[in-house]
């Protein structure tokens, strides 16, 4: 009787490098891909070891927290090397030309700085998702390989619903693979009440949106400082975590010389940031906290389960958890208003109705 996987198998012993092929997987010795690894140059790291050339990344913030101008100074760095596609589904030209002058002075990005915007009545007909992918294949095509997208909500409107969030990330992780490209992606949080532990589960939409990242980081509000903001990895796989809980980055958001960005105040930990005393709450997982906190919010268990997507069981675990290790939720800071749909409408307000370095929208 004939044998497929056998004769696949004689047929990639003609060749040393092939892989044997099962269904779709490709099939190698461990030490083979080891071998073959080593022939090709390791990933290059960007922004102080924040961005990992050939990695999908997201980065993830509350509406107002200033992501949109922590990314575009991410891309302005990445820039200086080499190209750069910033696809800027919430600014318009003007708000982005208000964003980046200041009382006639101009801020100059690099030249390998490119930015884009979707006009909808060039879609005829398409999704947005579906042709914001064709634009990365087709942007590739010109030897770009560092794509930044703000942001997913705009894109996949669906992206709380699992179904609609997997199929933009599965295919977004494809043209990762296949074109070799380093893709960032700007994302929300759910409704955030005062000042809390930034985790992966802070990621809003699907529990399972935050598997397809292989990176992931998240920018906190600042109890110190209405104007600071502190950067901590949430997730990665690369290289080493430099920016955990431990050692988060403190920046102020500032305008000057025609530039909005973030400016680098000092290292810290993310409990000093959200108000918390030191040693009150680091030992205690971040999960155990969120739902802690949203407990003590008033939430009831079923509610906090579908929030989050986990078991009402898991739910009921992890605050009995917080009662044995003294957990005390963090409930008297006001709320933080959640991302809509409308968030860009906000930034509509020009420098004199509204001072960009005091309330910086994203």
């Amino acid at each position: 009787m004939h044998n497929p996987v056998r004769a696949i198998q004689q047929e990639a012993l003609k060749g040393e490098s092939l892989p044997i092929k099962i269904g779709a997987l490709s099939v190698k010795k461990a030490n083979q891909w080891v071998e073959e690894s080593l022939t090709r140059p390791d990933p290059r790291f960007y922004c102080n070891g924040l961005i990992v050339e050939n990695e999908n990344i997201v980065l993830f913030a509350v509406s107002n927290a200033g992501k949109s101008i922590f990314a575009t100074q991410l891309a302005e760095e990445i820039a200086a090397q080499e190209p750069v596609l910033y696809i800027d589904c919430e600014l318009s030209d003007k708000q982005f030309q208000l964003r980046y002058t200041d009382q006639g002075i101009r801020h100059i990005f690099p030249e390998n700085f490119l930015r884009a915007e979707i006009d909808p009545e060039d879609l005829d007909g398409s999704d947005m998702d579906k042709a914001i992918l064709a634009s990365v294949e087709e942007a590739a095509k010109f030897g770009i390989r560092k794509i930044f997208i703000d942001n997913i909500t705009f894109i996949a409107r669906d992206s709380e619903k699992a179904s609609a969030a997997s199929e933009f990330m599965k295919r977004l992780v494809k043209l990762k693979k296949t074109l070799g490209l380093t893709i960032i992606v700007l994302a929300h949080t759910p409704k955030v009440h005062g000042y809390q532990v930034m985790s992966q589960y802070s990621l809003a939409g699907s529990a399972q949106l935050i598997n397809f990242f292989d990176s992931a980081i998240a920018i906190g509000l600042s109890a110190e400082n209405k104007n600071y903001r502190y950067v901590k990895q949430v997730k990665y796989r690369a290289g080493e975590k430099h920016y955990d809980a431990a050692n988060v980055q403190v920046y102020e958001i500032v305008k000057e010389n025609g530039r909005t960005y973030f400016d680098f105040i000092k290292s810290s930990t993310e409990a000093q940031q959200i108000g918390e005393t030191v040693g009150d709450t680091l030992e205690v997982p971040e999960d155990v906290k969120q739902i802690a906190d949203l407990h003590a919010m008033g939430k009831t268990l079923r509610a906090i389960a579908e929030e989050l997507n986990v078991s009402l069981g898991l739910v009921q675990r992890r605050l009995k958890k917080a009662e044995r290790l003294g957990y005390k939720p963090v409930s008297n800071v006001s709320d933080v208003s959640a991302v809509s749909d409308t968030e860009s409408s906000e930034e509509t307000n020009t420098p004199q109705q509204q001072e960009i370095w005091d309330t910086p929208t994203d």
